[in-house]
């Protein structure tokens, strides 16, 4: 899921800044049909996971660990991203 939604929002950001598809070396057929029929078909595999007994731990555990990752970068890691860049900017001008 993260590599087709990484690419669907690096294309459509990169289309949106005036580049071409066409530019790109790599050409991804149907885009952006693709990208976003396999995130439809990974939630569906994770919906489908819900309902396995079997499976529900792992899911439920592997949601607690991306939800552990996004906040520990949000809190953490994103600051000295955001004041590395502002020294960046200050030592420019």
């Amino acid at each position: 899921m993260g590599i087709a939604l990484s690419q669907y929002m690096f294309r459509r950001k990169f289309i949106k800044a005036g580049g071409k598809v066409e530019e790109l070396q790599y050409k991804v057929p149907f885009y952006p049909f693709v990208p976003l029929f396999c995130l439809g078909f990974c939630l569906l595999i994770l919906v489908f996971l819900a309902f396995d007994p079997t499976q529900r731990v792992g899911l439920i555990y592997g949601i607690g660990f991306l939800v552990a990752c996004i906040l520990f970068y949000k809190f953490k890691l994103a600051r000295k991203v955001e004041s590395n860049t502002n020294f960046e900017n200050e030592k420019i001008l």
